[in-house]
């Protein structure tokens, strides 16, 4: 196994390598525990909405070099659920281990947080992010972020300050209080079609990131 990482196309692997690279691992694995370890984790609506208005509306209109002339969006563009349901499609690939299929860019911003890291065997702070349209959500990120931050021992306070006034800083792709974002966000909500395929795209990143399943016309998923 640990050759095929290294190595995929190379099939002997030394013995005495072979011992070495065990006890790298199992060393590794040891410091991690001693490791303090933080996610910015999102609720998995709000982060697909932002995902999409961003890759799919934005992108193609103020950033034409990201789509290269290409199909973008799984060649379904600014359709919802033609995304949608492509998106799940690479999912299930991708999750069933489908050796031909390979995922783009634009899936990064889309597949499953809990794929991302192994929350389930690493003790993780989570602190949540927020789309920061009002300021106290906006602030109260920053604050649990430098909270965390001003716990380790081996970061200066001028480091610390920096990373609180770049954290209070918005990108220029940010989606939140935009048209589009609210737009799509009444599509999803208006429709339990669109809703039950988010909701079993994203079921694990609700139940592993500790966010509430939504509600929608008495259903509650």
């Amino acid at each position: 196994m640990f050759c095929h990482v290294e190595s995929p196309y190379y099939a002997e692997l030394p013995m005495e390598k072979f011992v070495n690279q065990v006890s790298m691992t199992k060393n590794l694995t040891n410091e991690l525990q001693l490791w303090k370890m933080v996610a910015l984790v999102r609720d998995p609506i709000e982060r697909f909405i932002a995902g999409f208005v961003d890759k799919c509306f934005q992108a193609p209109l103020h950033r034409p070099e990201e789509t290269g002339g290409r199909q973008y969006c799984n060649g379904c563009g600014p359709n919802l659920t033609c995304f949608v349901m492509t998106e799940y499609e690479k999912m299930l690939n991708h999750s069933w281990s489908n050796l031909s299929f390979v995922p783009t860019a634009e899936d990064s911003h889309f597949f499953p947080q809990n794929w991302l890291c192994p929350f389930e065997r690493i003790n993780f702070t989570l602190i949540k992010y927020k789309s920061l349209a009002k300021a106290a959500d906006e602030q109260n990120f920053i604050d649990q972020f430098v909270a965390f931050l001003a716990n380790i021992p081996s970061l200066s306070q001028e480091t610390i300050e920096f990373v609180r006034a770049q954290a209070g800083l918005k990108l220029g792709h940010h989606t939140s209080g935009s048209a589009a974002y609210k737009f799509v966000k009444e599509r999803i909500y208006e429709s339990p079609f669109l809703m039950e395929f988010l909701v079993r795209m994203f079921y694990w990143d609700f139940k592993v990131l500790g966010f509430p399943l939504p509600k929608l016309f008495g259903i509650n998923y």
